[in-house]
This record gives C-alpha cells, sequence and structure tokens, in this order.
C-alpha cells in the first residue's frame, strides 16, 4: 500500500508565527512564548496543562484578528527574557519633577543625580560604558558635576545634562544665552578646550550647549573619545535631539 503525504498548506496562523519568530528572539534562544511569562523550550518544558486543543476555526478568528491588528499598527509585542532590558532598543528617561525627557540607547547607561547641596543641583548621565562613571575621589563630598574618566577606553561616549545653582551657576546664568531651539542638536553646540586646570581624564576637545528647558538652565556636555565609533557618534546625536520639555 502507498501512502501519499500532502504538504500542509499554509495560512493566516503561519504567517503571524513566521512574523513573530522573527522579531521575538526567545524563539532561538531555547524558549517558548506562555501565558505572560517566558518559558523554557525542550526537555525542562512544563507539561501542557491544556485539557484539549482550540477549535480550528477558534484558532483561525483569533490569528485573523492578531494579523488585523498587526497591519493596522505595524506592531509586534515580544516577551523578553526577563534578564533582558525591558525598555527595548531604546529608552525614555523622563523626571516629571523638572518637567523633561531624554531618549537614550537601551544598551548604554544612564544616571540620575539629586545631592543634597546647599543650592539646587540635579545631572543626568548618559554613556556607552557597561558601568557607572564616578567622581574623583579627590572631589569627595564636593557638590559638583566633575566626573572621573582617567582610565576609561578611548572609545568612550560621554553625554552629560547638569542644572546648578551654585555660584558658578549664578554667573554662568548671567551671561547671555541664545534662545533655545528644540530639537537640541549637536551641530549647535560649542567645540570647547580645556587649556588649564585638571580634566580629570576628560577627552579634549568636548562639546557644550546651554540649553533652557522647561525655565532651567542647563550645561550640556557631549565627550567623544580619541577612537569613538561613527555609530556611537551617531546615537550621541539622537541622544542630545531627543532632550526636550515635557508639560
Amino acid at each position: 500500500m502507498v501512502s501519499w503525504v500532502h504538504a500542509r498548506k499554509r495560512g493566516p496562523r503561519d504567517v503571524w508565527r513566521r512574523r513573530l519568530e522573527a522579531q521575538c528572539p526567545l524563539r532561538s534562544a531555547g524558549y517558548r512564548i506562555g501565558q505572560g511569562q517566558v518559558m523554557p523550550m525542550g526537555p525542562d518544558a512544563p507539561p501542557d496543562r491544556r485539557s484539549r486543543a482550540p477549535s480550528k476555526g477558534l484558532v483561525l478568528a483569533f490569528a485573523l484578528a492578531l494579523l488585523a491588528a498587526a497591519a493596522a499598527t505595524s506592531l509586534v509585542v515580544c516577551v523578553r527574557h526577563p534578564d533582558a532590558q525591558g525598555c527595548g532598543p531604546w529608552c525614555i528617561y523622563r523626571d516629571p519633577a523638572r518637567h523633561f525627557l531624554l531618549q537614550y540607547p537601551g544598551t548604554w547607561r544612564l544616571q540620575t543625580e539629586d545631592r543634597k547641596c546647599p543650592f539646587a543641583f540635579w545631572d543626568v548621565l548618559v554613556s556607552n560604558q557597561p558601568s557607572d562613571l564616578k567622581h574623583p575621589p579627590e572631589l569627595k563630598g564636593n557638590c559638583e558635576a566633575t566626573w572621573d574618566m582617567r582610565g576609561l577606553p578611548p572609545t568612550l561616549v560621554v553625554i552629560g545634562l547638569v542644572h546648578s545653582e551654585d555660584p558658578w551657576g549664578q554667573v554662568e546664568a548671567t551671561l547671555p544665552r541664545p534662545p533655545t531651539t528644540f530639537p537640541l542638536s549637536l551641530s549647535d553646540a560649542s567645540r570647547t578646550t580645556q587649556t588649564s586646570g585638571n580634566t580629570w581624564g576628560h577627552p579634549q576637545p568636548y562639546y557644550e550647549a546651554l540649553p533652557r528647558i522647561a525655565g532651567a538652565d542647563y550645561i550640556l556636555d557631549i565627550w567623544f573619545g580619541p577612537k569613538a565609533s561613527a555609530r556611537d557618534r551617531t546615537l550621541a546625536s539622537r541622544v542630545v535631539a531627543s532632550i526636550r520639555a515635557t508639560a
């Protein structure tokens, strides 16, 4: 007796599954999508608790509804590994008290400070480094936004946004500032070189702008190491352009 095996016709469920697997890296990493969680595949997979398979009509209707939603919004939601950063390729930092936000790459690092100083002081730092930057130990206890970049790799990229009402900040506040236009652009920043004092390993030259955001004056500094990649420079430009006031 000869038996014939017919190739199964691909339907909407196959199209949806291929789209989901292409956009969700967990499939290739040995995970399958469960109900609101990530579960391992293979011999360690938990037993299937469904007592019976859903009807083909119900599956088809659900798949068609998902396809229609994807076509309308071009959005596919993936359940990510718990160890992965939840904000995806780009993260949003929002400061509701100071009424501004910025975006930064999900693989970069963001640090914020709101120190207990005799004057108003806060800052935000974004870098492409795997760990937090520190202040120079020689300046311990000082209320200033000086970061220790000594010994960091030449591929370093750092973006610092600081508001300080210390005496130096008050002097700078009296200086004439050009009107701030959004989006901010790295090309509008001044190319500056520190010629005196301790640079604390800061790459030279660096870029500086003096934006006013939600009524507060800021100093925006951008440092590029001598071997910073063109890609990271582009990402830094996108971070700068994302800074804006919020309602």
